[in-house]
């Protein structure tokens, strides 16, 4: 299905992702408003049925998976690391993959500047040498 948006004075067209879970999207969309992570001006974001988020430019679309709404990499329900991730593909938004590097210097930068600073530690259990080349350190709580 086809939708029109409004993007400043021209309509941008975006196609909505399959097997949406409605309900996760709402809660994650909420969840991202209270911690003051906005959603690029154009773009959607929704909580899918796969087996990982991704930026699609092409359709402006962000996508989390079900299961990172479910369970954190410890098998656990973590809402931190919910909006963490969604926090890491929205970094997407502001850094196109330039020659396969899609989580350098560029990204990094972006992502730090995206994600509450209470939740960047989670980048090290993904990109541990990129995330601490980038100034992210383990959370000391």
């Amino acid at each position: 299905m086809l939708v029109a948006l409004p993007n400043d004075k021209y309509f941008v067209k975006f196609r909505r992702p399959v097997r949406v879970d409605e309900t996760l999207t709402v809660v994650l969309r909420a969840r991202l408003r209270t911690r003051g992570v906005s959603i690029p001006e154009g773009w959607q974001l929704f909580v899918t049925d796969t087996k990982r988020g991704r930026t699609s430019y092409k359709s402006k679309t962000v996508t989390v998976p079900t299961w990172a709404m479910e369970t954190d990499p410890d098998g656990k329900p973590n809402e931190e690391y919910q909006i963490y991730y969604a926090c890491h593909e929205i970094a997407h938004v502001y850094t196109p993959n330039r020659k396969g590097d899609v989580h350098g210097s560029d990204f990094m930068r972006n992502f730090i500047r995206v994600c509450p600073e209470e939740f960047l530690h989670y980048e090290l259990g993904y990109k541990p040498r990129l995330a601490a080349a980038a100034g992210i350190r383990k959370n000391e709580r």
